[in-house]
């Protein structure tokens, strides 16, 4: 899957071939609202925790994930759909935020993520995945990925903003 930066807060997600469009994730900056638009539907990403720091993926009135923003920047990732319940966490690899990765219940590193900022120039993000065959065996494996977008992009929101 390649990833295409299109602006400060949206993202393009290609095939391999950079052919056929898989999915667009837009982000809102000013909230943790987001809304990601694939070829079979529409999902919706949208606080509801007190404090902002609780996330969930939506299919229409169908929760399917829940994030929850840890206070160490970690966001812990549960699976709401019944016959999965699946936990991950998602977080940043380096103090520079270059660097992301999506780890599974036991620790193993199922996603990770570079962050190419140039200062004149398009940011890059590239994905790869240390063993495949964990990812696609995963049920909603292509949400998954886009989660890890999401979650990249919002570690990266508030380190600019502290900067």
């Amino acid at each position: 899957m390649k990833i295409v930066v299109l602006g400060y807060n949206e993202y393009l997600m290609l095939e391999d071939s950079g052919e056929a469009e898989m999915a667009k994730l837009t982000c809102s900056m000013w909230n943790n609202k987001a809304e990601l638009f694939t070829q079979e539907a529409h999902y919706l990403i949208k606080s509801t925790g007190f404090w902002g720091m609780t996330m969930e993926l939506s299919l229409q009135e169908q929760r399917l994930y829940k994030m929850n923003m840890t206070w160490r920047g970690h966001y812990e990732i549960r699976s709401l759909i019944a016959e999965t319940n699946q936990f991950f966490t998602f977080k940043a690899k380096s103090l520079t935020y270059k660097h992301f990765v999506l780890l599974d219940s036991q620790s193993n590193e199922l996603l990770n993520i570079t962050v190419e900022n140039q200062i004149f120039g398009e940011t890059k993000i590239n994905l790869s995945t240390p063993d495949i065959e964990k990812v696609q065996g995963l049920a909603n494996d292509n949400l998954l990925i886009y989660l890890s977008l999401y979650c990249t992009n919002r570690l990266l929101m508030m380190m600019y903003a502290g900067s």
